[in-house]
Order: C-alpha cells, then structure tokens, then sequence
C-alpha cells in the first residue's frame, strides 16, 4: 500500500515538497544537521559519472584488446548500478561494468586475454596495444540493455560487486571475470589496481597524483574534478547553519577534492566532525566495509563528533544514503533523512523516498531552509 497518505505537500520556490505529518515536531528540533555531498552539495554529472564511463571504456580496452569508446558506456547504467544500494564508491562502479564488460567482449569474440591479464597482474599498464576503430554494433547496445535490466532487478539489495556479478553473470562468463577481478588486483591502492589507478588519474588529474598518493602519474589525463559545478548556494549553507546550530559532512568523497570544489564554502562546516570516506577507503582498501555506505558508521561517527543533543538530520540523495539512515535508527533512533530528488531519476527516488518512511523529501537542498523554517515551532 503507497504510503504517500503519511505526507503531506508544501509549495517553495516553484517545487513541491513532501513532509511526513509524524515527523513535524522532530524536524521542528534540530541539533546537528549532516550533508552528503554528491547530486546534494556537488553536480557530480560532469565529473564522477564520466569518469566512471572513461574509465570503463579505457579499462575493458586495455583489457580485451578492442576499442570501447565511452559514449558505449551508457550514464543510465551506472545510475541502475547506485540503485542497488552498496555502490557509493565509484571505483565498485567501475569494477563492475569493466569486468562484466569484459567477460561479454571476451566470450562474444573468443578472444585470449591470459597474456594481458598477465602483464597488468604483473603492473604492466602502458605496453598493452589496443585495436582502434572497433564498433561492438547493435550487438553491445542489446547486451548493454539486458545488462541494466539484471541490474535493475537488485535495487536496494546491498550486494557487493563479487556478488553482482555472480548474479547477473552465467557460469562462463563468471570464470572469466574470477580472472579478471585477480588481474586487476581489485580492490586495491594506487598504482596497483588498474581499476583505481585509472579511475584516479581521469578524476583528479594525472598531475595530482605524486602529491595525493606519492606515486605516478601513469598516464596523462587533466581531471574531471576541475569540471565540477555547485549545487548549493551559500546563503543555503549559512542558513541551515542558523537552523541546525552545526553542519558537517559525511562523504564518500575525499576531502582534497571536496575542499577544493566547495571553496570558501566550508567555512560553513564543523571540519573536526567532517567524514571523508574516499581518504579512509584509499588508505585502507581492504577494511573498506568499516567505512562505506550503507554502513551507519559515516553518519553515526559525523554525528558524534558534532558534540550535539538531539534530532540529527541527515541529508543525501540515493539510495546508499537512505538505507544508511535507516541502519543508524536501527542502533539509535535520533536521526531523521531528509533526500533530494532531482534529475534523471528524481521521481524514482521520490516514490523510494516516501515507500520507505523518509522524513522529508525536496528537490534541492536550497529549498530545506524554507521548508525547517516553516516547520519550527516556537
């Protein structure tokens, strides 16, 4: 039974919000509010979702041998991939379609990959030659389609990639990529695995790389980062400020690029209680289900270090966001979702955001002031 009886509507800035009429009072008394970044504070379109695309197109190439251009590589693809609910990190993302990808490519054209597998297990990335002009056809754009469409059927499921793929790969096709995944040393750091080093490289920029990991560069790309746009205004940020008494964030992002596409913004921010999953994960790639999403670690520990009573709200926007919130009521029943809902996807997340008993529900987190403030009781 739809559960949009539980809401009621609220008109600002020319957008419809929706607030469940059992959490009137608890959003009216806020002590900390805690912000994903991502599609809330930061357009990743530009930046993460390409890179995922470049770097899958030049990962599955090096892999087989063949051109794979990344206009093959679908955007609605990855955003099927999110769905599932345990892809915060973009590398899992990356991981993911490029092995898939691969094992297809591999059986589809019979082809003997072993001595490439080889030289990349070996940290062989530059010598590897790649056949230009390859078309996968009508063929690709089919497997493509049938592949977002297992994928689809995981929606909020939580699976890890290894699991995915036993899912939507058959027998065959799963052998081949047990290859892969031992090749591309997955997961991994910098300059080990393939996945995170050419997904790094195409997102921070080559020439970053000695600086941020003290290795590399092994190729040369300028950094999608740089291409970033803001989401959020300031006079959002300051005034939820006023409202909430502290901000902080809880990111799957790093804090190098985060600082470096908010600016002047995180003047706004409790740094000291700000969670940066990205530099966690990077350091530590082996202890990374301690900190990703939806673990409610990130939230709980952003919670914690704000040093604040009370309601916490929480604000993402996909579906690693919302099933982390609900993990954290689970241990503690002090915080509140607040999900945006905008995009290619936005009414989906709507309908997940009310089905699942979210709190709030806006378009874009520079209408949450208006609506906190018309909800405060004095």
């Amino acid at each position: 039974m739809s559960r949009t009886r539980d809401y009621f509507e609220l008109r600002t800035g020319g957008s419809v919000s929706y607030v469940r009429y059992d959490s009137v009072e608890r959003l009216a008394d806020i002590g900390g509010i805690v912000l994903d970044c991502d599609g809330v504070l930061i357009d990743e379109g530009s930046s993460y979702d390409l890179a995922v695309r470049e770097a899958v197109s030049k990962i599955t190439s090096m892999l087989t041998g063949l051109e794979v251009k990344t206009e093959d590589i679908p955007v609605e693809l990855i955003y099927t991939v999110r769905s599932i609910g345990s892809f915060n990190n973009d590398w899992d993302t990356t991981y993911l379609l490029a092995t898939a990808l691969t094992s297809h490519i591999t059986t589809e054209k019979s082809l003997d990959i072993r001595s490439r597998l080889d030289k990349i297990l070996a940290g062989d990335f530059l010598d590897l030659d790649v056949e230009p002009g390859w078309e996968g056809g009508d063929a690709l754009k089919i497997w493509m389609k049938e592949l977002d469409a297992l994928l689809g059927q995981l929606e909020t499921t939580a699976l890890s990639p290894r699991e995915v793929l036993t899912k939507i790969l058959p027998p065959d096709l799963y052998r081949i990529s047990e290859e892969v995944t031992q090749a591309l040393r997955y997961p991994g750091k910098y300059g080990e695995s393939l996945v995170v080093t050419v997904f790094d490289e195409i997102y921070y920029g080559s020439e970053n790389m000695p600086s941020l990991r003290g290795v590399g560069p092994f190729f040369k790309y300028p950094g999608r980062v740089n291409d970033e746009r803001l989401l959020v205004r300031e006079e959002t940020l300051r005034r939820l400020r006023e409202i909430g008494g502290k901000l902080c964030l809880s990111t799957g992002r790093g804090s190098w690029e985060t600082y470096k596409t908010l600016g002047g913004l995180t003047e706004y921010l409790e740094k000291t209680a700000c969670i940066f999953i990205g530099d966690l994960v990077a350091a530590n790639p082996l202890d990374r289900g301690k900190y990703e999403k939806p673990n409610p670690w990130p939230l709980r520990e952003a919670a914690n270090l704000l040093k604040t009573d009370g309601n916490i709200l929480y604000v993402g926007n996909s579906m690693e966001d919302l099933l982390m919130w609900e993990n954290a009521n689970k241990l503690e029943n002090r915080y509140l979702f607040a999900g945006i809902f905008s995009g290619a996807r936005g009414l989906d997340m709507l309908d997940l955001y009310i089905e699942r008993g979210a709190d709030l529900a806006v378009s874009s987190i520079n209408i949450l002031p208006r609506i906190l403030d018309y909800l405060k009781i004095d």
